[in-house]
């Protein structure tokens, strides 16, 4: 019920300090990106990882603690899926998603705020997907845990 899911989703916002903005009020912030993730490990080499990606249309490759992530344009999704496959490269997921722009570091006050949100929003039986632009350091998840 179309009706009944906006009640909760404005009582969910309003409950944690957020508002619920007009259909696309922020879209604009978000780019739609296909995005794969290959987990770090002793069978997948940095260099030809990047070389495989790049010249099946990927667009970046980030590297992070525990896996790379690969940015393309949406249409290039399935062309880096099969250069993957192909070089017998396993990704744990691979889909169209839609990446922030730009990014905030809230305090710990409104990290806290943010964290109890999301998972408000990631509970609600009819929320599908949540996008966010917030990036947490990781001092600040800490303060908060401990």
């Amino acid at each position: 019920n179309k009706n009944r899911t906006a009640a909760d989703m404005r009582h969910i916002f309003t409950k944690h300090g957020g508002k619920l903005g007009t259909s696309g009020s922020v879209a604009w912030m978000f780019e739609q990106k296909a995005l794969a993730l290959v987990q770090k490990g002793p069978n997948v080499d940095e260099d030809n990882l990047m070389t495989i990606v790049l010249e099946a249309g990927a667009e970046d490759m980030a590297i992070e603690e525990k896996h790379y992530e690969i940015i393309g344009a949406p249409k290039d999704l399935n062309n880096i899926k099969a250069a993957l496959e192909d070089s017998t490269i396993a990704y744990s997921s691979a889909e169209i998603t839609y990446l922030p722009k730009d990014t905030i570091k809230p305090d710990a006050a409104d990290a806290k705020k943010l964290l109890k949100l999301m998972e408000m929003l990631e509970e609600h039986d009819d929320v599908q997907n949540v996008y966010a632009n917030f990036d947490i350091d990781d001092e600040v998840i800490e303060d908060i845990a401990g």
